[in-house]
């Protein structure tokens, strides 16, 4: 792997590689709220930073007699409905401002004797209702969209009654086909590519009995139409050519960015999947065609890659044990 990781520096001085984290740190970082379960990985969990925050649900077991009560007292007004999901009864609970302009949300999940609360953060002009709430398969899907620009800003949290039992299983982008689908983030902040351009795919897991597995190969497959891999890999092959060709001129200032886009795009998911053979062989080309000359450019190229790690370093021994939290 180090000789990979030694390709991709493009033989610039002084590249480094960074080993991968340990299994206990990647642990840590995935449980890194005592009351939160989130499985979204990337950066978020690392760096808690304020988007993230923002965006979590807090989820807890509540006690029976326990009131629940909005954080801002200027939300007098309380809405309340209840819906059947399953087995399990929803209690939504809306507090909200007198002109219902400015509300905070709360879910209420019961099960004999269990209660668990999951406080949601709404655009504020939202109130949540039973219809954000839906049963797929066996799971409960509860629509924490809370709006904004991160890449899973939009998505949902999951829970499944298991053998009596209400799971709290994570906040993921969607569920597809009985598996949970969660989003590669690491990339998200680079300094190479616009938000709309920064390399992200859906990663794939499997549940059975309150455990989260990451599913590599299902996760490299389906990912690989989702993100036009084979696309982006034929035009930045293009342009290599294009670049050896003596008669050709030089990238235009203005195209280089796209440029930077295709190769950190390319190499990151391939780098990902653990494809050691097209990564080098790739790499190796865009070295020898010298497709980018600006020794800064090729820096931040190093660094980002170096910080995305194959998926059986970073991921597949993540696995977390759903409801432990609350045990």
């Amino acid at each position: 792997m180090k000789v990979i990781v030694n390709v991709l520096c493009f033989f610039i001085v002084g590249c480094s590689y960074k080993a991968p984290d340990s299994i206990n740190t990647a642990l840590a970082a995935a449980r890194f709220e005592p009351l939160h379960s989130n499985l979204s990985i990337g950066k978020l969990a690392e760096e808690k930073t304020a988007s993230a925050a923002k965006k979590l649900a807090s989820v807890y077991f509540q006690k029976a007699d326990e009131e629940i009560k909005p954080s801002n007292p200027g939300h007098t007004n309380h809405l309340q409905e209840e819906a059947y999901v399953g087995k399990v009864k929803a209690v939504i609970h809306n507090f909200c401002s007198p002109m219902l302009d400015d509300c905070e949300s709360f879910v209420v999940l019961k099960y004999l004797d269990q209660i668990l609360q999951v406080y949601i953060t709404f655009p504020s002009f939202q109130q949540f209702s039973k219809n954000e709430i839906a049963k797929i398969g066996d799971f409960i899907a509860i629509d924490s969209n809370t709006g904004g620009s991160c890449f899973d800003c939009d998505g949902i949290d999951v829970f499944k009654l298991e053998n009596e039992k209400i799971l709290s299983l994570g906040y993921f982008s969607a569920i597809e086909d009985e598996y949970l689908i969660g989003t590669y983030t690491d990339l998200a902040g680079n300094k190479l590519t616009s938000s709309a351009e920064t390399p992200a795919w859906g990663l794939y897991y499997t549940e059975y009995k309150g455990q989260i597995t990451l599913d590599a190969d299902k996760t490299c497959n389906r990912s690989k139409g989702s993100v036009n891999y084979s696309e982006k890999k034929n035009v930045l092959l293009s342009v290599i050519n294009s670049k050896k060709d003596k008669k050709s001129k030089k990238i235009k200032e203005d195209d280089s960015g796209e440029v930077e886009s295709l190769i950190l795009s390319v190499l990151s998911f391939a780098k990902w999947c653990g494809w050691d053979k097209e990564l080098v062989d790739v790499a190796a080309k865009i070295k020898e065609a010298a497709v980018i000359t600006d020794y800064n450019k090729i820096q931040l190229l190093n660094k980002e890659l170096n910080n995305v790690k194959k998926w059986d370093d970073s991921h597949a021994l993540r696995i977390i044990k759903a409801g432990g939290l609350y045990d």
